[in-house]
């Protein structure tokens, strides 16, 4: 029995899951970690949303898909190419949801009020240029 433990210890620890001193899985580290990660894409704090604010040069293109935000906010999809954003689609859950979205550290911002099922899909070109977020549902 001993030498079974020991196996899954190493396993554990190989696996690179976060453990106590008794090799017990920290659930609130592992899903923290991923919390982390996506902070790095996307973040919804105090009323504002703010799309890549930490993108790393190593994931200058990706996709991210189905991320509660808060506020009443789900992030359908988030699409970067280049550290540019392509496409944020966010959807209401609720009634009269109400987020501030920004881009980056960027200073022009779009203040968004929408009905549960709604949706609105911001590009780069919406900060940075002379469009216009989309609405519709």
């Amino acid at each position: 029995m001993q030498g079974r433990n020991s196996i899954c210890k190493s396993h554990f620890m190989r696996a690179g899951c976060f453990t106590t001193d008794n090799y017990t899985v920290q659930i609130d580290a592992n899903l923290g970690g991923a919390a982390a990660i996506i902070e790095m894409f996307v973040q919804s704090h105090n009323g504002e949303l703010r799309f890549l604010p930490a993108v790393p040069s190593q994931l200058s293109s990706g996709t991210i898909t189905g991320t509660r935000l808060r506020g009443g906010f789900m992030l359908d999809t988030l699409q970067w190419s280049g550290g540019k954003l392509s496409s944020g689609v966010v959807r209401a859950t609720v009634n009269n949801a109400r987020i501030t979205a920004r881009l980056g550290k960027g200073t022009k911002t779009y203040a968004v009020q929408l009905n549960a099922g709604q949706t609105m899909t911001f590009r780069d070109s919406d900060f940075t240029g002379s469009t216009t977020p989309v609405v519709s549902g």
